[in-house]
């Protein structure tokens, strides 16, 4: 199924879009949960900064419909992308910029 949302273009790749899916699993605690595709914009050329808005998007979107807990990989720190402490502190960033609205 994601790939033809993909093929069909219904899945954006631009940084921070969004894509909600329910939870294909659909019993149990499934039945709540969503499935949320990120996107992360051009191949390669997401960074510290990138990252920290994605993670605010993602972090923000998810609380204002109701979520309080997110399962996710740690993006941005894969094979030959930006080290694990630059994406934590991206992803520490993210999360405070969604709860607080403030950089400072």
């Amino acid at each position: 199924m994601l790939q033809t949302l993909l093929q069909r273009g219904t899945i954006g790749g631009e940084l921070a879009d969004l894509f909600f899916l329910p939870d294909p699993r659909r019993e149990g605690l499934a039945s709540h949960r969503v499935v949320t595709v990120v996107g992360m914009g051009l191949p390669g050329r997401l960074g510290s900064p990138g990252l920290g808005l994605l993670v605010r998007e993602l972090c923000w979107t998810l609380g204002h419909i109701g979520k309080k807990r997110l399962a996710t990989v740690l993006i941005g720190a894969g094979q030959n992308n930006m080290p694990v402490a630059d994406a934590v502190e991206a992803w520490v960033r993210g999360i405070k910029l969604a709860i607080t609205g403030a950089d400072a």
